[in-house]
């Protein structure tokens, strides 16, 4: 299809790219972890703190940008960003 100026599709490709941040390097990552043997560790507080004092330290030290996250009994999700993330840098 065509592209045409002024129309719908054009007003939506320029909202997307209006969101995006240009030289922003840090990149994305959704992450999950389970527990060995699916054992339900984080239904104890303490467990579950341990998880959410890490990544607030690593927050802190503005090596990640947290972007959501859900602990559940037996395993995490999370998604951050950061330069190097995937090298084992966050």
């Amino acid at each position: 299809m065509p592209a045409r100026h002024g129309g719908r599709e054009e007003k939506r490709m320029s909202k997307r790219l209006a969101r995006r941040r240009f030289g922003d390097t840090r990149q994305r990552h959704f992450i999950s972890c389970t527990v060995v043997a699916w054992l339900p560790i984080f239904t104890r507080p303490e467990a579950a703190q341990i998880v959410l004092d890490s990544w607030n330290f690593l927050h802190n030290e503005n090596r990640i940008t947290r972007l959501g996250y859900v602990i559940l009994e037996n395993h995490v999700h999370f998604i951050a960003a950061a330069e190097n993330l995937s090298k084992g840098d966050g």
